[in-house]
């Protein structure tokens, strides 16, 4: 009877261990997922500015489309005038 007390008790260790491990390496994950979700909100924000970033362009190259078509409006309607001698009012 002691020996099958002796093995049951050295199964019981034995799973014991092998939980030991398994929340260990659960810890493990825990914190790289932890990581990683770090990362991806760091991304997440280089993302948005770079949205920010791009739209402050396009509104840049807005206003320099608008600003050339009035310079060359305003250069045919000079031409135009001066072609008729009376210039610019």
């Amino acid at each position: 009877m002691s020996s099958s007390i002796y093995a049951l008790s050295a199964r019981i260790s034995a799973q014991a261990q092998k939980a030991g491990n398994v929340e260990s390496y659960f810890g493990e994950v825990s914190e790289k997922i932890s990581d990683e979700n770090q990362q991806m909100g760091e991304m997440l924000l280089a993302m948005e500015e770079i949205e920010d970033k791009s739209n402050q362009v396009e509104r840049i190259i807005k206003a320099i489309d608008t600003l050339r078509f009035s310079d060359q409006y305003f250069g045919i309607k000079c031409r135009h005038r001066g072609s008729q001698s009376r210039g610019l009012r």
